[in-house]
Formats: structure tokens, C-alpha cells, sequence
């Protein structure tokens, strides 16, 4: 996470705040820098992202789709964690 910090610190000057998520050995870590930093549960802010994350979630999915881990057609519910959907109830979407 340091490295996160050294890199999203100087986004700060733009931003009074950002919370940086990311994986290490498949646990989610979770940075929260600026006027967040005191927050008790940084992750249960809501924050919008906006459109980018469309582009990053398509090319994961194609990717993914490629090595045979997922089937476009499968539903989407199962393919997240449990711990992951916070309370939020998944329909049977497929991914197309």
C-alpha cells in the first residue's frame, strides 16, 4: 500500500479524498487517503467512479472469458464473493 500512497498522494491537491481498493494474495486491502482517513469503514462510503470502470470491467471479462473461467451466459450473482456484495441482492443477469 505504500506505493499506492506515493502514487494517489499527489492526486490529493486535486481531491480533498480517495479510498483505493486492491487485492494482495486475493484479500482486499483498502487505502483511504485525505479527509476520509478518520473514517472508521472507509469502504462504506459510497463514491461515484464513473464510466472508466465499464472499459476495465469489460476488458477483465473478455479476458476471463477467453481462459474458459467464465461464460458469458452465466449469471453474474455467483461470480462475486460473498463478502464482496455488502448486503446487495444479485438477479440472474447474464454478463452480455
Amino acid at each position: 500500500m505504500d506505493t499506492i500512497r506515493k502514487h494517489f498522494g499527489p492526486v490529493l491537491r486535486k481531491v480533498p479524498a480517495i479510498v483505493v481498493g486492491a487485492l494482495k494474495d486475493d484479500e482486499p486491502e483498502l487505502l483511504a487517503l485525505g479527509t476520509v482517513e478518520a473514517e472508521p469503514d472507509p469502504a462504506s462510503l459510497c463514491w461515484e467512479i464513473g464510466s472508466i470502470t465499464k472499459v476495465f470491467t469489460g476488458l477483465l471479462l473478455a479476458e476471463m472469458s477467453i481462459r474458459g473461467e467464465v461464460d458469458l451466459e452465466d449469471p453474474i450473482g455467483p461470480t462475486f464473493p460473498a463478502r464482496w456484495l455488502h448486503g446487495y441482492r444479485c438477479q440472474a443477469t447474464s454478463q452480455r
